[in-house]
C-alpha cells in the first residue's frame, strides 16, 4: 500500500469520527501526497471530502504532488488530483 492510500485510511477514520460527532465545520485532514515525510494538513467540509473520495480523487495541500496524477481542482486549502486511469476525471469545484 502506498503512502497516499495509507493516509486515505487515516482520513476516512477522521471523517467518520467527525460525522459521528456531528461536526459542522471543516475538518482537518492529512495531505495524501507521495512525500514520505509530509505531515501537513488542510481543512475540508465533510460533504466535499466524501465527493472527492467517491470520485477517486487524492487530496493534497497546494503544491504537493501525487506520482502519475493530474490536478483537477485547486483552491487555497487543498488540491484534488486524479491518477491516470483512476476516478471519473471530475474537475468540478469542491468547497
Amino acid at each position: 500500500m502506498n503512502r497516499s492510500a495509507r493516509v486515505r485510511v487515516l482520513n476516512e477514520r477522521i471523517a467518520q469520527k467527525a460525522a459521528e460527532h456531528r461536526f459542522v465545520s471543516r475538518v482537518p485532514l492529512l495531505c495524501e501526497c507521495d512525500e514520505p515525510e509530509c505531515r501537513e494538513t488542510f481543512l475540508i467540509g465533510l460533504d466535499d471530502y466524501h465527493q472527492v473520495a467517491a470520485s477517486g480523487g487524492v487530496l493534497t495541500v497546494p503544491g504537493h504532488r501525487v506520482d502519475g496524477a493530474a490536478t483537477g481542482f485547486q483552491n487555497g486549502d487543498y488540491w484534488v488530483q486524479h491518477r491516470q486511469g483512476k476516478g471519473n476525471g471530475d474537475t468540478r469545484s469542491f468547497g
